[in-house]
């Protein structure tokens, strides 16, 4: 996601595997990096994932990605409509 108008955006990253006993992260980046985004926390026995917040970009060159982690050589499930990455501006800079 690339934004053309400066400001904070409220970001949200939901994935539902839909096998329980799977080890799984979600995390959005800011230009790249897990480091300036968030991360969900490590979850292990459930069937989905979350994790969002409100990140500052700057409308030219910031931009953010999901990622998802499996520790596990299952695929995600391509029929549940529970997965989504999202954002929305909250206020313009």
């Amino acid at each position: 996601f690339t934004p053309n108008v400066a400001g904070y955006y409220q970001f949200n990253l939901s994935v539902y595997q839909g096998q329980a006993l799977i080890e799984m992260q979600a995390a959005i980046y800011k230009n790249g990096s897990g480091s300036n985004g968030f991360y969900g926390p490590d979850q292990s026995g459930t069937y989905g994932v979350n994790t969002g917040g409100i990140l500052y970009l700057n409308g030219t060159t910031d931009y953010v990605e999901p990622y998802i982690y499996m520790y596990t050589s299952k695929a995600l499930s391509q029929s549940y409509t529970t997965t989504f990455f999202c954002g929305a501006l909250v206020r313009a800079a």
